[in-house]
């Protein structure tokens, strides 16, 4: 079997407000903790949450909202050393996983919970587990963004604001997966 060392990374803001969804609005069993941990309350609003962040001891912050280029030893010093390096966005990530796995000799088809981490087409929920429905939140570009306005009553600025707010704090996942 083949290895192939990779790093699949997503948007940095879609995946905040993917994780506020999930843990902030109580879709997943224990997102009123993690929110809590993070955030000094288990329904901090979208606006208290970005503060929190950008407020935090990035040594201290919950896996959830880490910043990307700090896993794996961080990937600022390291990325080069990868030799599959993909961002991962709803409509490419079965196809992605499937390359992947191929590559290295894995049938995906014969993967327990594949259909429930990679549903088979997007926007269809694989099913309940350890990564079930809770965890899929419909956060891609459109939509978040369109999440974002309706969470600050429609005001344009202050959804800029808000997005403005979590790429400030995840800037350095900007310039290290930029050129991607």
């Amino acid at each position: 079997m083949r290895t192939d060392h990779s790093v699949f990374y997503r948007d940095p803001v879609e995946r905040f407000v993917s994780g506020y969804r999930s843990k902030c609005e109580n879709r997943d069993v224990d997102g009123a903790l993690h929110c809590h941990e993070m955030f000094g309350s288990a329904s901090a609003t979208l606006q208290q949450a970005v503060v929190r962040l950008n407020n935090a001891d990035t040594r201290r912050v919950d896996e959830h909202w880490a910043r990307q280029s700090d896993y794996c030893g961080g990937l600022r010093q390291s990325l080069s050393h990868y030799q599959t390096v993909e961002r991962l966005e709803e409509v490419t990530a079965r196809r992605a996983a499937e390359s992947l796995l191929s590559r290295v000799g894995i049938d995906a088809s014969r993967l327990q919970g594949m259909n429930v981490l990679f549903p088979t087409r997007p926007g269809e929920v694989g099913g309940q587990g350890e990564h079930g429905s809770a965890h899929i939140t419909r956060t891609g570009s459109g939509s978040m963004r369109g999440w974002v306005l309706e969470k600050c009553g429609g005001n344009a600025s202050e959804a800029a604001r808000i997005v403005e707010g979590i790429q400030r704090y995840y800037m350095e996942d900007y310039v290290v997966f930029g050129g991607r």
